[in-house]
């Protein structure tokens, strides 16, 4: 997750980091070039999945 925010960083893309309440999983938020929401999930329980 932190390379993805780096790289989101670097070229300047607006974004949020959201963390989902009751579950181990952070959003990332952002838009596409013609403003269409996307969220990647990543999974911060820890373990290998």
């Amino acid at each position: 997750m932190t390379d993805f925010i780096a790289l989101l960083n670097q070229n300047d893309i607006a974004h949020s980091v959201d963390p989902v309440p009751g579950i181990p999983l952070t959003q990332i938020n952002l838009r596409d070039p013609d403003g269409n929401h996307i969220h990647v999930d990543f999974d911060t329980s820890g373990g290998d999945g």
